[in-house]
């Protein structure tokens, strides 16, 4: 009897110390999934999917980012609270968008969909600046951020590259595409593709800070 409750006090203990090593990062304002993205801090740092109302963890968040330095998680969550679009900003001025989908499973899913290079879309609509002959010679970085949910499947992101000019960087050049992806199961469809222009610092900055996720 004794050892028996040794056993139970040794187990209350370790589901303690796990439920302290989590942190809800991000979660629906409305809907039943009960979904939350949780950081966990027991092992290293990493990002997953939970219902919380059972505990049961549905999913990874970081995908191929797993082990990178991540600066920042921000979510966006469709109406129903059954798709979520992720912005990660990791390393050094890098950052993406995932997108997820509740499975028939009950699993988080990424949805994959056509990947798009901006520079290379701006290069077919001004194919005499080559922009991507200059970014070859040229560091750069990712601008990505989250809009508005349109519908429960489509969600507006932004999808974006930075080249750095090497003898001033105030003077960067900055390629912005507005996508508008709809989500089927796994696949997301790009329903409609808004290059914004080349755009200088201050009007990168200025556009990005009306996309609130």
């Amino acid at each position: 009897m004794k050892c028996f409750c040794s056993i139970i006090v040794l187990l209350i203990v370790v589901l303690s110390a796990d439920a302290g090593s989590l942190k809800v990062i991000s979660k629906p304002s409305s809907g039943e999934s009960h979904l939350a993205i949780v950081e966990d801090k027991s092992d290293g740092i990493n990002y997953f999917f939970l219902d919380t109302q059972t505990d049961e963890r549905l999913g990874d968040v970081l995908g191929d980012l797993r082990g990178a330095r991540i600066n920042d998680i921000r979510a966006s969550w469709s109406p129903d609270s059954r798709k979520v679009a992720v912005f990660i900003s990791y390393g050094t001025r890098l950052n993406t968008v995932f997108l997820y989908s509740l499975g028939d499973d009950h699993k988080m899913r990424l949805v994959k969909f056509p990947d798009i290079n901006p520079i290379e879309i701006y290069d077919k609509r001004s194919p005499k600046k080559r922009f991507s002959h200059q970014a070859e010679q040229a560091a750069g970085y990712s601008e990505n951020a989250i809009g508005n949910w349109i519908t429960n499947d489509t969600v507006k992101i932004v999808r974006g590259d930075a080249i750095i000019n090497p003898e001033n960087d105030e003077r960067a050049n900055h390629f912005l595409v507005v996508l508008e992806v709809k989500i089927v199961g796994v696949r997301g469809q790009i329903l409609k593709l808004s290059p914004v222009g080349v755009l200088s610092n201050k009007g990168a900055e200025s556009f990005l800070s009306k996309w609130t996720h």
